[in-house]
């Protein structure tokens, strides 16, 4: 609903509060892509998780985490610290990605009118060849809700528009406005013989 009412403001039609809700009508495509992202979501955190659990116990379990004179072996804890840390960065590369290829599945709902899987697909091929744009634009998007996060929660809902409307913004330099897409036949010159004076 909001990218419907951004996509008439920026065709200079009115949008108006109730254009909000108007996203319910397409429950069931973007129902679908939300469950096909929560599906993709979980298994990238399940294997990372398991791939961590497992790099950590076999640390353990070859380096000891108790030293010979009961001490806690520090050279274990700094490297599982480096290998979290390691893991923590690869894990925010791998979501800012899939972010990036399915930035423009909800507008290209909203405003194309386009099933959930040809959205999901049409992002994906968009998000490809435009990646290194779209993630640069999704990490200052990430610091703005960060700023508006820090400031007790209410900076957020400042930000919130401008996060709406710079992803909407990049989804139209990608994909052009609707009409753009349409020919349009120039009006007819005036008719300066019936003008006063000729």
């Amino acid at each position: 609903g909001i990218y419907k009412a951004l996509s008439k403001k920026s065709n200079g039609e009115v949008a108006d509060f109730g254009e909000l809700f108007s996203g319910f009508q397409k429950i069931v495509p973007c129902l679908i892509v939300a469950i096909v992202m929560a599906i993709i979501q979980f298994i990238v955190s399940l294997v990372m998780l398991l791939i961590a659990a497992g790099a950590g116990v076999s640390a353990v379990g070859l380096a000891g985490l108790i030293t010979k004179d009961g001490q806690i072996n520090p050279a274990l804890v700094g490297g599982l610290l480096l290998a979290m840390f390691a893991f923590l960065a690869i894990y925010i590369v791998i979501n800012l990605i899939i972010s990036a290829l399915t930035a423009f599945v909800y507008p290209l709902i909203g405003e194309r009118d386009v099933s959930g899987g040809k959205a999901l697909l049409l992002s994906v091929k968009s998000g490809l060849s435009n990646i290194v744009g779209i993630i640069l634009l999704m990490i200052l998007l990430g610091f703005m809700s960060l700023g508006g996060l820090l400031v007790c929660f209410i900076g957020f809902f400042f930000v919130a528009p401008i996060i709406y409307a710079a992803m909407f913004a990049a989804y139209q330099s990608v994909f052009g406005r609707p009409q753009d897409l349409r020919q349009h036949t120039p009006p007819p010159p005036p008719n300066f013989g019936n003008q006063p004076g000729y």
